[in-house]
């Protein structure tokens, strides 16, 4: 999609930022680990909390779940358990650089039927895939 800093986790925290506007529930945050999905895609300067306005930006609550104030939540979740991705828990995913090391997990994901923006740097320019 792009090298570093070419906007990758810009344009997904702001699909994820959409998604809860619009009610969609719940959303699955894939990160290669806990520590760069945190880090990069929730608290990173181009992530989940800075694209949010103060009155809209979603809560962290424990170690992996997020809340928005409309009730929207996303669980945030690492690529090495692809196991987790399958069947109907999640209504959209966002995955960030997890197709580079979890292979079985992005396949998973991007296999689940729901909308999914992979944000991997390097390979093909996905869009958001609506089933």
């Amino acid at each position: 999609m792009g090298g570093r800093g070419s906007g990758k986790t810009r344009a997904g925290a702001e699909w994820v930022r959409q998604l809860a506007r619009d009610g969609v529930s719940p959303i699955a945050l894939v990160g290669e680990t806990m520590t760069e999905a945190l880090d990069i895609m929730v608290r990173g300067e181009s992530g989940i909390m800075a694209v949010h306005r103060d009155d809209e930006r979603p809560v962290l609550r424990g170690k992996n779940h997020l809340s928005w104030p409309n009730g929207v939540a996303a669980t945030i979740l690492t690529a090495s358990d692809p196991e987790r991705f399958r069947g109907p828990q999640g209504d959209a995913d966002f995955a960030g650089v997890a197709a580079h090391s979890g292979r079985a997990a992005y396949g998973a994901v991007s296999s689940a039927g729901r909308p999914l923006w992979h944000g991997a740097s390097g390979g093909r320019a996905d869009q958001p895939r609506h089933p």
